[in-house]
């Protein structure tokens, strides 16, 4: 009998439970660092209103809520299933019992899917690559990279993390097809997973190239033979492609990127390449907003594409490392391939939120070359090699606390926009973006003096102009209002928006003819400018011309069939018309789409007396009363006593 000791091997079983308690402590930190943002407020003016707060359209969760949402654009975007996301959040907020609209159950939402993005990508990269340790500091990376923070702290940017979530999800039930069986269930639910994903973001488009390069790493090369089940999934990335083109065109995203001739053109991609890696390894001076250089392009700009040679000759070199190198900088170039300005988009030149996915690959290089590193293929000293661990453990833990703060900064538009301009005192834009949200807080001179702000740094922003005229009319200074409302035509005759504003002003002026001509140069520019089209009923009513109200009442309503406001003025035109019987449901609808609204109850009252049901106008001007409209009392005394 041999007195040789038998090895003792840790069982399956223990090695998952180191696994998963790693795992369990990353998502903890994750989750730590992240939370900051579940106290945030909405960011009100940039996206989160038009997507949440004043999307009516989340607020059915019905089947022809629904169809709604997979048969519209918003804000430029395809993203069906996001919006979807959104209503299902919309109706958890509102059976909360905080008044208003919460942002928690939204923010909550996006880190939860941060959190289950985290457990995918290490799922995926130990399925890959069977080294738990390169899934382990590859996810980390992932996890509680800074840039990492727009996405998951911004209620706007669920269909990043949406999006994340099923595209991860898809590369893993890939990796279990193709290397664990070949089995179609595992192929059918990838493609599942990478149609959801398309359904919740375009950029998910890119997952075929990936799937090609996982065949790569595994294979070590690539047979066009192996590639025939990828063609699906390429069909359905062109058409989704196209769909997403003509979003952004039709929002004009695409117009709204200053204008560089196609040479310097070339050096603004070479530098959003440059710019993802530097901030991938050094994440300093983060910033919601990188804007377009202006006049001339900075030195450095030239300089990106020898980096991009140097970085390409440096993989070329890299020996055994190579196989490596390639799948994590290919993945990383074929994901964010789409937003390094090969089509012109927005206003910035680069932003955190795109490399969500992207820096996949640059966590896989690093967590590969952390194991690389470890098991002494580089020959270094066990000295050396522990000062590389220390490091990497103080580099987490800086990524931890960066991310916090972070996300603390996302806490509101203000706070956010704040230092914005601390990073960008020169730019025009975050300056009007502060101003629209102290507007939004009623704190007029603050905005207008970051107005005046805005439009000395670019006085040819036609919109400035026009959002300083909106400071002027609240405050009721009608003539600096119009002056500014003028230059904004001036600067931009097909602009509705100050025609519309402008129209206001002279009615509340008195001058009727004048606002007329207004809003109706307003909805000849834009015929679905519904505000204008009410806007313009309302001006003839105050003229006494009630039929030519009613039309336009009637056009408003056909535009915008859930406008409260359209629904009680055209109330009132009707029963100015005598038409009491027509008035009655008008009001009813308005107070459906508005429980709260007293004016509505008080007219509504008005037509019940004047047809003889004295209880019932009684009744309605005590529900007008209790929403808090006074003129009701009056009624009250003189009708009820």
């Amino acid at each position: 009998m041999s007195n040789k000791k038998k090895k003792i091997q840790a069982s399956p079983i223990r090695k998952n439970k180191n696994i998963f308690l790693f795992i369990g402590v990353l998502l903890a930190i994750t989750f730590v660092s992240y939370y900051p943002s579940v106290k945030n407020d909405f960011i009100r003016n940039w996206d989160d209103h038009e997507y949440v707060i004043n999307n009516v359209d989340i607020r059915d969760l019905s089947a022809t809520g629904i169809k709604k949402m997979f048969t519209s654009y918003y804000i430029g975007n395809y993203q069906p299933l996001t919006m979807l996301s959104y209503a299902i959040d919309y109706k958890l907020a509102m059976n909360d019992k905080s008044p208003g609209l919460s942002p928690f159950v939204f923010h909550t939402t996006n880190l939860i899917l941060h959190l289950l993005s985290t457990f995918l990508v290490f799922m995926f990269i130990i399925k890959l690559t069977g080294k738990k340790e390169v899934a382990l500091a590859s996810t980390l990376f992932f996890a509680l990279h800074p840039s990492h923070a727009e996405s998951v702290a911004w209620i706007a940017e669920r269909k990043d993390v949406l999006f994340g979530f099923l595209f991860i999800a898809s590369l893993y039930f890939y990796t279990k097809f193709a290397y664990e069986g070949n089995k179609m269930k595992h192929y059918y639910i990838c493609m599942l997973l990478f149609i959801l994903s398309c359904l919740s973001k375009s950029a998910a488009i890119t997952l075929p190239f990936v799937l090609v390069l996982i065949d790569y790493y595994k294979n070590g090369r690539l047979s066009i033979k192996g590639q025939s089940n990828k063609i699906p999934f390429f069909l359905l990335s062109l058409a989704f492609g196209l769909v997403a083109l003509a979003s952004q065109k039709s929002a004009g995203a695409t117009t709204m990127a200053p204008y560089f001739p196609m040479f310097e053109r070339f050096f603004l991609i070479c530098y959003s390449v440059v710019f993802y890696i530097v901030k991938s390894i050094a994440p300093i001076g983060l910033s919601a907003m990188y804007y377009y250089p202006k006049g001339e392009l900075p030195f450095y700009f030239y300089l990106s594409p020898l980096i991009i040679i140097a970085i390409v000759w440096g993989i070329h070199r890299s020996g055994q490392f190579k196989k490596e190198l390639i799948f994590g900088s290919l993945f990383f170039f074929t994901s964010i391939l789409l937003i390094i300005q090969l089509v012109p988009l927005g206003r910035t030149i680069t932003a955190d939120r795109y490399t969500y996915i992207p820096y996949i690959g640059i966590g896989f290089i690093l967590g590969q070359l952390y194991v690389y590193i470890k098991e002494s293929k580089l020959h270094l000293g066990d000295y050396i090699k522990n000062i590389l661990f220390y490091s990497f453990f103080i580099y987490a833990v800086l990524f931890s606390y960066m991310t916090m703060q972070r996300s603390a900064l996302w806490k509101d538009s203000i706070t956010l926009f704040t230092d914005v301009i601390a990073k960008n005192p020169k730019q025009s834009h975050p300056y009007l973006v502060r101003a629209a949200a102290e507007m939004d807080m009623s704190e007029f001179k603050l905005a207008l003096a970051d107005f005046n702000k805005g439009i000395e740094l670019d006085p040819l922003y036609a919109e400035a102009w026009n959002n300083r005229g909106n400071v002027y009319f609240n405050l009721k200074d009608y003539n600096s209002a119009i002056k500014d409302y003028t230059k904004a035509i001036e600067l931009d005759r097909k602009y509705q928006l100050p025609f519309n504003n402008r129209g206001s002003c002279k009615r509340n002026q008195g001058d009727y003819a004048g606002a007329l001509e207004d809003f109706s140069r307003a909805v000849e520019i834009d015929t679905n400018f519904f505000v204008a089209f009410h806007n313009r009923g309302l001006t003839k009513y105050y003229m006494k011309d009630y039929s030519g109200a009613l039309q336009d009442y009637d056009r408003t309503i056909k535009l915008k069939p859930d406008y409260p406001d359209a629904y009680s003025n055209r109330g009132v035109a009707k029963y100015f018309l005598q038409d009491y019987k027509g008035a009655l449901p008008d009001y009813d609808k308005a107070i459906q789409l508005n429980p709260n609204y007293g004016e509505a109850y008080s007219n509504r009252a008005a037509v019940k007396f004047y047809t003889n049901d004295r209880k019932g106008a009684c009744d309605d001007w005590q529900k007008a009363l209790q929403t808090g409209y006074s003129s009701a009392t009056q009624m009250i005394e003189t009708y009820c006593k």
